[in-house]
């Protein structure tokens, strides 16, 4: 499992493009779907947060930080974001043997 795969598989999940996830827009929409990408790379892959910024577009590590953080705390208190989560974590979950 890569930081693609687990990007492929969002995009799929939201309906989006992998270049609406690494671009600029930041929409409500695109923005939800880019910090659970951002969390979900983070606790499956464990990478560091300057590696997951230069991965989601060349991105500064205090953004990164601050999208894990907020996609965490609406993950407890949304449904919606607590689904989508779950969604995506499904598909990105190593298989174990």
């Amino acid at each position: 499992m890569t930081v693609v795969d687990i990007m492929q598989a969002a995009a799929r999940h939201f309906g989006i493009t992998l270049g609406d996830i690494l671009g600029p827009a930041r929409g409500k929409f695109l923005c939800r779907a880019r910090q659970i990408t951002m969390a979900i790379c983070r606790d499956t892959l464990e990478m560091s947060y300057q590696d997951l910024g230069q991965a989601f577009g060349d991105r500064d590590h205090s953004t990164i930080i601050n999208g894990i953080q907020n996609a965490r705390r609406q993950r407890l208190l949304s449904r919606i974001w607590a689904d989508d989560f779950r969604a995506i974590e499904s598909v990105a979950k190593p298989i174990r043997i």
